[in-house]
């Protein structure tokens, strides 16, 4: 997990101590209010003037541990005084549970790698703090995280393996030890990754990855609302992903048993009664309890009316916004925060990450609607749309246009569209190679049709001139016909005729005419 520097230790660790916190709350300098931040500052230098500018000096002191301790902590066993996370003592030796070191610290209790001594296995066993012990409330949340993470059997929630009590009657349980990272670290690793911004096909599969881890999440979710628990601090750290595929919801210390399950989850099992449900434990109306950028709009008022598992499935898309963007849905001060969820004023996904689908947005926006009953019905129904989209699906959550659709069914299709499309462009060429033979055959024939037309009008030209001398032949017969006709009427008329002695004459210039 991510390392605090001993400076920001000494932060949170006076936060805490004066109250001006809540000691379940973010301490982060960023997200507190700027007047509290002073305030915090001014102590803690003061404190470090005390030990002469010594930080170690000062956390010793105070009975904090150094992250760095805990993080190069040997495998052997510790003495309580030497990393014990502001607890006094260490659980007994004639315990179960042997005390190997120190895992992690949270806001109501400490973690350490134990031995179980019965079993021989390394487990985590969780104890309260010393400065939350003497809390009425916040031993009996303490007792209450134990008995309903008991009483959750799934494999997205890591199991109880026994609850017990110190002998001064401070109490605490052991439970599977999980090795690996919180998705927060995994997802800011994904995102500062260069060499995955590069390379979309390995970007890509690392995205579904942890959307398939998200899902185990939706799941885990989904079955502690039918058994009526509500989680009420879904948020990137608290959710575990082991080095084996493990997916663990972790920190349910500000679990509600809520005396009902979710009817939409169909689920057979009990409802979960944990004996502390309604006791001193409980939240008072108008106080905000979890993270500001995780919780939801009604969790932010502290309105217990409208408290119910459209809570979580807010958080669960806030988780969901970061994985996408590598970004909380808003920013500032806890104020700040707290005021913009109320409202609804979140960032719109796509300004941090311009390309993301605009259906995988959808999904964000309705999980993350201001009103619980704009939101999924269900932890699953959000699973479900999530993996819609996975597979390319139509979702729920957005009304995608014709075209999307289209797209789709050409890509499902594609060994038919491409059979079609080869089909098609054999039969294009197939056409264009019959028209080409016909356009070559029907200019060659506008050729022959060109030629005879020529020919034509020389024929026309030449029956013309026959014509026209058929003509003049034929004037010029009847010309001659007629000169012979004149010839022969004037002989034979005019002169052979009238004399006796022209006789032989007339008859063979007649029969000349008449030969010709």
């Amino acid at each position: 997990m991510n390392s605090l520097s001993d400076r920001d230790r000494l932060f949170d660790m006076m936060a805490q101590r004066t109250g001006l916190i809540d000691s379940g709350a973010a301490t982060e300098s960023d997200h507190l209010d700027s007047d509290v931040q002073q305030a915090i500052e001014t102590l803690v230098s003061w404190h470090l003037k005390q030990h002469g500018g010594s930080v170690a000096e000062t956390l010793t002191d105070l009975g904090a541990t150094m992250e760095q301790t805990l993080s190069n902590a040997s495998d052997a066993t510790l003495d309580a005084g030497s990393a014990n996370f502001g607890i006094a003592d260490a659980p007994a030796a004639r315990s179960r549970f042997r005390v190997l070191r120190p895992h992690a610290r949270g806001g109501l209790g400490a973690v350490f790698v134990a031995l179980d001594q019965e079993l021989n296995r390394e487990v985590a066993l969780k104890r309260i703090l010393d400065n939350q012990a003497d809390n009425p409330v916040s031993r009996a949340r303490f007792l209450l995280e134990a008995e309903i993470t008991g009483g959750l059997e799934h494999p997205g929630i890591v199991p109880v393996y026994g609850l017990g009590t110190h002998d001064d009657g401070r109490p605490y349980y052991a439970m599977r030890f999980i090795q690996g990272d919180t998705l927060k670290e995994v997802v800011d690793r994904f995102h500062a990754d260069t060499d995955l911004q590069r390379d979309l096909s390995r970007r890509s599969l690392a995205l579904r990855q942890l959307l398939r881890r998200f899902i185990d999440v939706c799941n885990a979710a989904d079955y502690a609302h039918s058994r009526g628990v509500l989680h009420r601090d879904i948020k990137p750290a608290n959710i575990i992903v082991g080095r084996h595929g493990e997916t663990l919801v972790v920190d349910w210390g500000l679990a509600k048993a809520i005396g009902h399950g979710d009817s939409e989850c169909g689920s057979s099992e009990r409802v979960l009664a944990p004996s502390l449900s309604g006791g001193s434990a409980e939240t008072l109306p108008g106080s905000s309890m979890g993270t500001p950028a995780f919780m939801s709009p009604e969790q932010a008022e502290g309105d217990l009316e409208r408290l119910g598992t459209q809570s979580d499935i807010y958080s669960l898309g806030a988780t969901l916004y970061y994985i996408i963007t590598g970004q909380m849905s808003v920013s500032g001060t806890v104020r700040q925060m707290l005021e913009s969820v109320k409202r609804g004023e979140i960032t719109p996904p796509r300004r941090h990450e311009p390309g993301i689908d605009r259906a995988l947005e959808a999904i964000i926006l309705k999980a993350m609607a201001q009103r619980p009953e704009s939101r999924y019905a269900t932890s699953r129904e959000l699973a479900e749309d999530l993996e819609r989209w996975m597979a390319d699906e139509p979702v729920l959550a957005w009304r995608e246009p014709w075209t999307r659709t289209v797209v789709r069914w050409l890509t499902r299709h594609r060994t038919g569209v491409t059979a079609a499309a080869a089909t098609m462009v054999v039969g294009l060429v197939g056409l264009a190679a019959i028209l080409m033979v016909q356009a070559q055959a029907n200019a060659e024939i506008e050729t022959a049709l060109h030629n005879e037309t020529r020919a034509n009008v020389a024929l026309a030209a030449a029956n013309g001139d026959l014509a026209r001398s058929k003509a003049a032949v034929q004037a010029r017969y009847d010309l001659a016909v007629d000169a012979i006709k004149t010839f022969h009427t004037g002989v034979s008329e005019d002169f052979l005729l009238k004399e006796n002695q022209f006789k032989d004459l007339r008859n063979r210039l007649l029969k000349a005419a008449q030969d010709f």
